[in-house]
């Protein structure tokens, strides 16, 4: 249910010194685990796209044609979903990296901390593993962090919870996904905020209480 607002998040999502770009994603061992599943596949395929069309100078996808269905018309806009496969427990490959830096602008960064200067919104599985040694190789290398918590899990409840506590601990900050998506778009100016503050009452009212068990 979650995975309909990655369209609107990403309106949110700052393009940095390097321009409008695609964001890393990553796989843990696909051939063995299997790939990213089909919904968020899909979703995040046209966060994707909206990027490389941005980069291209166009704008938003084009109305669909007469008698096409808008699905249609999305799966011809947006290209395949494409990760970077990984068998480090981080994220924080040397290609995953190499695309961070580049994101970052001109005087940002350094040869001790080469992420700084960088806001990276991290969400995924499992949070004790996957996602908490990506947090500590992005601090490490200088970058400001925010997990967003209603968008990670663990296998068990409480190493999630755990998991959470040491990211802070590590100057992570934990935040929900509305608050991340606030916190991004920084200004009630922006021209975006409209398309968030619908998305947020949208989604309050499409999932309830759900939250509740996601954030605990």
């Amino acid at each position: 249910m979650r995975i309909k607002f990655f369209p609107a998040l990403r309106l949110v999502m700052p393009h940095g010194g390097g321009g409008a770009r695609s964001k890393p994603f990553a796989e843990q061992v696909p051939a063995k685990l299997g790939p990213t599943v089909e919904p968020l596949a899909a979703a995040l395929a046209d966060n994707q796209a909206v990027f490389a069309r941005a980069a291209a100078g166009g704008g938003k996808r084009a109305r669909p044609a007469d008698g096409e269905a808008p699905e249609a018309s999305a799966a011809a806009a947006s290209p395949a979903f494409s990760a970077t496969p990984k068998t480090r427990f981080s994220m924080l490959v040397p290609e995953v990296k190499a695309r961070l830096v580049s994101m970052l602008g001109a005087g940002e960064g350094s040869s001790t901390a080469p992420l700084a200067g960088l806001t990276a919104v991290v969400c995924g599985i499992e949070a004790h593993v996957c996602v908490q040694q990506t947090v500590a190789d992005l601090r490490r290398d200088g970058a400001d962090v925010i997990v967003v918590a209603d968008a990670v899990s663990s296998s068990r409840r409480g190493e999630r919870a755990t998991a959470l506590r040491r990211i802070a601990a590590m100057g992570g900050s934990v935040a929900s996904a509305e608050a991340a998506a606030f916190r991004l778009l920084g200004d009630a100016s922006s021209p975006h905020f409209r398309a968030v503050s619908r998305m947020v009452r949208v989604r309050a009212a499409t999932i309830g209480d759900a939250d509740e068990a996601l954030l605990a």
